[in-house]
């Protein structure tokens, strides 16, 4: 009995191992380059591929984009649209708007400049779900009108708004006239773009440090 007892704890520890090691692997896949190791950017050469980790500022002279589950205002946003499934919620679309935006890291200020093929890794921040005859607001409706007439569709949201911490892997260029350009009183000579490797935003807590 005690034998039966002590092989059903071990097996449950392996499996609970198994499972973290799974959710693990996952996570490196996912970061990707983004695992590296931050760089300040106040030591960004032009040329420099760099993750940089700080907090998101609109640009001023960027218009803002209107988040179509929150509607909050904000330089990008990554909407996923899930069908109800057997088990579980089944990924049917993931649409998104991107706009560029500053990050602050403490000792600088880097200008990322989003783009259709930069890589958006953003955590759910706001959900909805769309059912046919429910009230939907308008910014949401022509992103699910097609699915909905199928039955209800989850709306996942991700958001890049003024204050969010996120890393940002790219190429560092100066700008083009090699003086620092100013935003809300400071200055800031760089700008991000992608690379060989894309140009990569997340706010998922594990590359954040």
């Amino acid at each position: 009995m005690l034998t039966a007892g002590f092989s059903l704890f071990a097996l449950s520890w392996l499996f609970m191992a198994v499972g973290i090691a799974v959710m693990d692997v996952r996570a490196r896949r996912r970061a990707g380059p983004l695992e590296v190791t931050p760089v300040p950017v106040e030591a960004l050469k032009d040329g420099t591929v760099a993750k940089i980790v700080g907090t998101v500022h609109l640009a001023e002279d960027v218009e803002p984009l209107e988040a179509p589950v929150s509607g909050r205002r904000c330089a990008g946003w990554v909407l996923r649209l899930a069908r109800r499934g057997f088990f579980r919620w089944r990924m049917e679309q993931e649409r998104r708007g991107a706009r560029g935006f500053f990050v602050d890291d403490g000792t600088g200020l880097v200008f990322v400049s989003l783009d259709e093929q930069a890589h958006l890794d953003l955590c759910t921040a706001a959900r909805a779900h769309a059912e046919p005859g429910r009230k939907l607001a308008a910014r949401l409706r022509p992103f699910v009108k097609e699915l909905i007439a199928d039955g209800a569709v989850r709306c996942d949201e991700g958001l890049l708004t003024e204050g969010t911490r996120v890393a940002v892997y790219g190429v560092a260029r100066r700008r083009p006239d090699g003086e620092p350009n100013h935003y809300r009183g400071r200055g800031f000579a760089f700008f991000l773009e992608g690379g060989a490797e894309g140009l990569r935003v997340s706010d998922d807590r594990a590359v954040l440090g």
